[in-house]
């Protein structure tokens, strides 16, 4: 396992082949050879890519001499944080200038569907900042809780001690505090953040509700907080304008589906659902379909499928229900 925490504080390079198509698939990655049911689960893909990204400050609105939404060259939308790489310079999203206290700007990506995340970067175009919350949803929006804090003074910041450098020391995944993203040589940063890179030993995603948790977003949001600027910015003084800019916003992660599903699609509403196997249906193949719940819904692990099952009613029903009571005294069969 990489070192705790920057693990996965990976290239351009390295995010694209960690992201690219690896060997094809088998015709039914959900089924054996023998037609028996097996977990399955969806790649590795950039969940953001092409997505809207909700930017609370954009420059250019109105615009001025340096952004002009109308020209090409001087657009800075936020949709340039999550569109396809095509240049070697790409353009970068821009916040307004900033001058005076709070600095807080949030650059927030509704998935759409719930995903099982696997990191989260940010490539800065300008110098870093060195305050940033990670956070992250699992009810579309409408509560946020934390994924890991970012700062050069963690204690003054977040409340909050610094990571150890040997890993987490709770029982579980916890939101830490890391150091600020790095400068790099050509004058930006990378903000790098692995969500299971460091698990404390004994969890396993398959079979851990608490990493599974941990793991699950359906929105993800950065809240930038502290401009990399001379001085303490804390009591509102800043000397010089500064503008936040980034590009190459990216969220590896798989389609959530339970170990149920390969692949996910578009259903018929433009919603993203699961294109679910075994007998389960829902967005996130969450449930058994009607008439297969001989037995309840369990999440696939690699080591049983967990298949629901079409009740046996010798064919005189097109209907039944689950009764617990009944699978207990049958010794769970």
């Amino acid at each position: 396992m990489p070192t705790w925490p920057w693990g996965l504080l990976l290239t351009a390079g390295t995010l694209s082949a960690a992201l690219s198509p690896g060997l094809p698939a088998s015709a039914d990655p959900c089924y054996d050879e023998a037609r028996e049911p097996r977990c399955c689960t969806p790649g590795l893909v950039n969940a953001a890519l092409g997505l809207e990204v909700l930017a609370s400050s954009t420059c250019g609105r109105p615009s001025n001499h340096v952004c002009d939404p109308s020209d090409p060259q001087r657009a800075h939308s936020a949709d340039l944080l999550t569109s396809a790489p095509g240049t070697a310079s790409p353009l970068c999203w821009r916040s307004d200038v900033l001058q005076r206290a709070p600095f807080n700007v949030t650059l927030t990506v509704p998935l759409g569907k719930a995903f099982e995340l696997v990191f989260v970067s940010l490539r800065f175009c300008s110098a870093p900042p060195t305050s940033v919350a990670l956070l992250k949803s699992q009810d579309h929006g409408r509560s946020w809780v934390p994924l890991g804090f970012f700062s050069s003074s963690c204690s003054l910041d977040y409340g909050r001690l610094p990571a150890p450098a040997d890993g987490p020391a709770g029982p579980g995944p916890e939101a830490l505090c890391f150091p600020a993203p790095q400068a790099q040589p050509d004058g930006g940063g990378l903000l790098a953040f692995s969500a299971q890179d460091g698990s404390p030993q004994g969890l396993d995603l398959d079979n851990s509700p608490v990493l599974q948790d941990w793991v699950t977003a359906t929105d993800i949001r950065i809240v930038l907080t502290r401009p990399a600027i001379q001085g303490d910015t804390r009591d509102g003084g800043v000397t010089v304008p500064y503008s936040y800019s980034a590009t190459e916003l990216q969220v590896g992660g798989r389609c959530k589906c339970n170990g149920h599903s390969s692949r996910c699609l578009m259903d018929t509403h433009g919603h993203l659902v699961c294109d679910c196997q075994h007998g389960t249906e829902g967005p996130d193949c969450s449930r058994c379909k009607p008439f297969y719940c001989d037995r309840p819904w369990q999440r696939a692990t690699g080591q049983e499928a967990h298949a629901c099952l079409a009740c046996s009613c010798n064919g005189h029903a097109r209907r039944c229900r689950f009764n617990m009571e009944l699978y207990r005294l049958s010794g769970r069969r």
